[in-house]
């Protein structure tokens, strides 16, 4: 459900928060070394994904460094609101993204990001071409829809503010699963394959869900003979393209629990995901 104003502050529901939760990221194979140039943040009140792009390394950039601190600088905002759930997801991307200009440090990415308001109601932005899918009851009841200028040309940071961005609140139930991704999974993996992953939720867990979508984002992506999202976006737009688009693959699983469930332990930014493969 769509919110009215009215009702942000009349619910009786019980607070909720992202108890279980979890989170993937396989870069491109070229760029493993590094870790690719995609971040996320996970938080009990937040996940969200950006995607780094890599046209700056060609200028001697990682685009990694700034897309990972505008989750970095997102994160904090969350934290320091420390669960009271008064952050929307443009409150929380503006002050990423005005800290991570602070640093000086040449970059882009398009972002997607959830943040919940006072354990009731969801608050998303989308800019450019990553994406947020909400699942309930085993069927699909909200999903962003890509930003671009043109063709394989999406909204970003900081050409394009967070303002920019298309925002939505909706009221959210205990159960309701989010995903948040790069067009590394968008591209290379049909809705509908999305969405049966999704929904074993609970006979999975959160994390292996996003294990499982990276990994098919990754096979797709490798497949020159499969016919993809961007295959076919490509196609409707007069190129001739067949095959996958390996790129970096990064995937954040989240359920909405009451905030009597402990949160599942995950790693809170990309940098601590890489941190713990290492070890």
């Amino acid at each position: 459900m769509l919110l009215t104003s009215s009702r942000l502050h009349c619910s009786a529901a019980p607070l909720l928060w992202f108890g279980r939760r979890g989170a993937f990221a396989a870069p491109h194979p070229a760029k493993v070394r590094k870790g690719g140039e995609d971040a996320f943040l996970v938080h009990t009140s937040g996940v969200g994904v950006a995607d780094g792009v890599g046209g700056y390394a060609s200028c001697g950039v990682d685009p990694g460094v700034y897309t990972r601190n505008v989750m970095r600088y997102s994160l904090g905002v969350l934290q320091e609101d420390n669960d009271r759930g008064t952050v929307t997801a443009m409150q929380a991307l503006t002050r990423g993204y005005i800290e991570a200009e602070k640093q000086n440090q040449p970059g882009g990415c398009p972002v997607t990001l959830v943040t919940l308001l006072g354990g009731r109601f969801a608050s998303i932005l989308n800019l450019g071409d990553c994406g947020t899918i909400c699942l309930r009851s085993s069927k699909l009841f909200f999903a962003t829809q890509p930003q671009q200028h043109s063709f394989n040309c999406p909204y970003q940071l900081p050409e394009d503010p967070p303002s920019a961005g298309d925002c939505t609140t909706l009221e959210v139930s205990e159960g309701d699963v989010f995903l948040c991704a790069s067009d590394g999974l968008l591209d290379n993996v049909d809705t509908s394959d999305i969405l049966k992953h999704l929904e074993t939720v609970g006979q999975n867990t959160c994390q292996r869900v996003a294990e499982e979508l990276a990994a098919l984002a990754c096979r797709n992506g490798a497949d020159t003979t499969f016919d993809s999202p961007f295959a076919k976006q490509a196609r409707a737009v007069g190129y001739r393209y067949m095959g996958g688009k390996q790129d970096d693959v990064t995937v954040v699983v989240a359920q909405l629990t009451q905030r009597t469930f402990a949160p599942e332990v995950c790693p809170q930014l990309i940098t601590e995901f890489f941190d713990l493969r290492k070890k």
